[in-house]
């Protein structure tokens, strides 16, 4: 992100879960772990926000398909943590 141009585009998509943690919204990844949310976890304002917000870019679209279901007590802790994508 930190290395596009004035004129160039940039293109975000990302479907999966996303939530709310420590202050911030996040993104899961492949190894997602409920016990690790801070080391296992992408915070979306500091990976994808910021850095394009910082670059020459002016054409940017993103597009989050993430799932915004409680987090449930009985899920796998590997690779299932789902809450909602806000403060509540």
């Amino acid at each position: 992100i930190k290395q596009l141009k004035k004129g160039q585009k940039f293109l975000f998509y990302y479907a999966g879960h996303g939530f709310y943690h420590s202050s911030q919204n996040k993104l899961t990844c492949w190894d997602t772990h409920q016990d690790n949310l801070q080391g296992t976890t992408v915070p979306i304002k500091e990976v994808v926000m910021q850095p394009l917000e910082e670059s020459e870019c002016q054409n940017s679209l993103i597009f989050l398909d993430c799932c915004s279901s409680y987090l449930f007590d009985n899920l796998n802790p590997s690779r299932d943590f789902i809450s909602n994508f806000n403060t509540r």
